[in-house]
């Protein structure tokens, strides 16, 4: 009977944990959704600027230099971008990860408290004899 006790407080403990990492997985994701789409909006505008430019006529010293640089930003961007999909991939596999460990080990938890339940071989042996 203890032992079904342990596993109910081991299961209320899990949920309670779960439920919190949950929360706390919903919050980076939405972090990292959220950055991922302002980046993806930069882009937008850094292309246009670019795109802007490249169909004025008479190039200057200047705009030469200033297209280069928005060549530069737009490289960056486009990094950055790529870094915060690689964290968003990151963080879900890490949660698959995560989920699969719990699941294994409640798996074990339940099978843990069958056993204990069981008799043991020699009890077993004693009631045949009886």
């Amino acid at each position: 009977m203890s032992v079904n006790i342990w596993a109910q407080m081991v299961k209320s403990l899990r949920e309670d944990v779960s439920s919190s990492s949950e929360d706390k997985l919903q919050q980076i994701l939405e972090h990292l959704g959220s950055a991922i789409r302002e980046t993806q909006d930069k882009l937008i505008n850094l292309q246009q600027m670019l795109l802007d430019l490249s169909t004025s006529k008479g190039a200057s010293h200047d705009e030469a230099e200033y297209k280069h640089n928005l060549e530069e930003t737009l490289h960056k961007t486009q990094l950055q971008l790529k870094r915060l999909k690689q964290q968003m991939d990151t963080v879900k596999a890490a949660d698959a990860v995560q989920r699969a460990q719990a699941a294994m080990a409640e798996r074990r938890s339940q099978q843990a408290s069958m056993i204990s339940g069981l008799p043991t071989a020699v009890e077993v042996l004693k009631r045949f004899q009886d």
